[in-house]
Parts: structure tokens; C-alpha cells; sequence
């Protein structure tokens, strides 16, 4: 497992290393090939919260570009693209629907785009963090969220290990 970050603040979390993705091609060659990769892009320029109608604005989509290039250039069998519900219109063009969205019913606030399978939640669950945290602490994909897909991807039972 390799976490690719560009804040140095996030340095001492396990396995992390602290790489630009728009200079992916200055380090791919460096790491193993992975069966799964999940990106999660900055957010802020997608969130409905900043009160910023959608066809006002116009989001760097730089990052989001370059995960996309990863994912075409390393293939992995499974990847995940996450983010939040002002997202959609911005990645359409690029990637189409999203496959799944995450959340309280009626109120989801995961959206994700990729190859997996279906992620099945608890019925109970739902992610509520407070203004109180820090952008960095909001941004976070919740462990019940990663374990979920964790646990889809090793029961899920392709059609190739039958042939």
C-alpha cells in the first residue's frame, strides 16, 4: 500500500509519500503496479457549500485529469474516483455517471466514479463531521466507507476465475 500526498503535514501517516499527482510521470515508474486505486481530488472547488452556483464556475480540473492518467496508465483491476455531489456535472464529460453515491438516503455525501464492485453499507450509516474540523479532517474518506469497498473487492467473484 502506497498513499500519494502533496501536503508534507500528512508525512507521518503510514506509508505515505509526499509526490505531486501532476507530476505522476516523475514517479510511476518508482512504485509497484496496484490492483486498486483510490483518488480523491481536493474538493472545494466542486462543493455546493461555497454557495457558488455550479454554472458559475469554472473548476481547475488539473488533478482530476491527472488521476485519470494514472488509472489509464498503470490499469489497475479496480479504481475509485471520490468526491462530493458538485462534482457530477464537472466529471461527466470526462468519465460519465457516477456508479455509486454514499450517504444518508436522500442526502448522500460520496460520490464515486470507477471499476468496482458494488459497495454495500450498514443501513445505519452516515457521515456527519461538524464545521468545528479542519478542511483536512472533512476531506477524510471514513474507515467504514474504505473497509466497505475493502470487503466488496475480496468477495467479489469474477467471471475469469470460472474459466
Amino acid at each position: 500500500m502506497i498513499r500519494i500526498e502533496v501536503n508534507p503535514e500528512l508525512e507521518y501517516v503510514p506509508f505515505t509519500r509526499i509526490w505531486d499527482v501532476k507530476e505522476w510521470m516523475d514517479w510511476i515508474d518508482d512504485l509497484p503496479h496496484p490492483d486498486l486505486i483510490v483518488a480523491s481530488p481536493p474538493c472545494q472547488e466542486f462543493s455546493l457549500a461555497s454557495g457558488i452556483p455550479v454554472s458559475e464556475r469554472t473548476p481547475d480540473m488539473t488533478i482530476v485529469k491527472a488521476c485519470l492518467d494514472i488509472i489509464d496508465y498503470i490499469k489497475p483491476t479496480w479504481w475509485v474516483l471520490e468526491n462530493v455531489r458538485g462534482a457530477t456535472s464537472f466529471f461527466a464529460p470526462l468519465i460519465g455517471h457516477h456508479k455509486q453515491a454514499i450517504g444518508a438516503p436522500g442526502h448522500p455525501k460520496f460520490f464515486l466514479w470507477g471499476q468496482f464492485p458494488e459497495i454495500i453499507m450498514k443501513p445505519n450509516f452516515t457521515h456527519s463531521i461538524s464545521d468545528k474540523h479542519t478542511a483536512q479532517e472533512r476531506a477524510l474518506i471514513p474507515f467504514e466507507l474504505s473497509f466497505e469497498l475493502l470487503r466488496s473487492i475480496k468477495t467479489h467473484v469474477r467471471i475469469d476465475r470460472w474459466c
